[in-house]
């Protein structure tokens, strides 16, 4: 009945998650380094990092050593769900990959980070069959899984924002400000606050008194069969809801 109401995951989906998400993250920090993105991008959420993290992860996924969680040398059923229908083709693309040199390497980088179509470049065949499967296997995974997919990037772009440092002078003027704002605070008339708080302090147990006396009395689930407006009968549907006003039991309709 819950699954039907909202989305339930496993404790292995959640797992899952959260390697796709370090995937990401640490992708996303080797293309900063790598100038494949800039952090002017990260800063202002560009929608071309939704495509382009995506494309990188999986290539870097694929170059890692074995461990991995696009180790293609283990189980499939310990991949992630988002890379285990693809894992014919990522095998034909890693094999690709290890014979590709490192300045086609690069450019392929490039390509991926900016949605550009390599074929103009050294070996077109090698880096256009290259550059078109990757992206659509990554395309195809933000198609199939996009809530999660969402909420991976979500986070990577969370945890690889440009830290900003603040200067000294910025830092002695903040302190400033603070000293000025805990003098301005002891300059408060402490009459004034006292006179309030006793003013509170006398109010309360009177409205709560007056609460009390007024609250109709309520009428019993067990007395009532039927609503006391309309007479009719209360069942699954229509259920017994009492009335702030009056205190009797009606239908939800009536007793608004």
């Amino acid at each position: 009945y819950v699954s039907r109401m909202c989305t339930i995951i496993t404790p292995e989906q959640l797992f899952n998650q959260h390697l796709v998400t370090v995937l990401f993250s640490e992708t996303t920090a080797t293309a900063i380094k790598e100038n494949l993105i800039t952090e002017d991008q990260m800063t202002a959420y560009d929608p071309q990092l939704m495509l382009a993290i995506p494309r990188l992860s999986i290539l870097r996924g694929l170059l890692q050593d074995n461990g991995g969680i696009l180790d293609l040398s283990q189980d499939v059923s310990r991949i992630p769900e988002y890379f285990r229908p693809h894992v014919p083709v990522l095998l034909d693309v890693k094999k690709l990959l290890e014979e590709l040199s490192k300045s086609n390497l690069r450019t392929l980088k490039v390509c991926l980070a900016s949605s550009i179509d390599p074929s103009d470049d050294s070996d077109p065949s090698v880096l256009h069959c290259l550059y078109l499967t990757i992206s659509g296997i990554a395309d195809q995974m933000i198609s199939n899984h996009a809530k999660d997919l969402r909420q991976m990037l979500q986070s990577t772009f969370k945890m690889n924002q440009p830290q900003v440092i603040t200067s000294p002078e910025l830092i002695s003027s903040s302190s400033k400000r603070d000293d000025l704002g805990i003098t301005s605070m002891d300059c408060i008339e402490p009459s004034s606050s006292s006179r309030a708080g006793d003013q509170c302090s006398d109010t309360e147990p009177r409205i709560r008194s007056q609460l009390r006396e007024d609250a109709p009395p309520w009428v019993p689930d067990c007395e009532v069969s039927r609503c006391t407006l309309c007479n009719d009968n209360f069942t699954l549907i229509k259920r017994k809801h009492h009335c702030r006003y009056c205190g009797k039991v009606k239908l939800h309709v009536r007793s608004t």
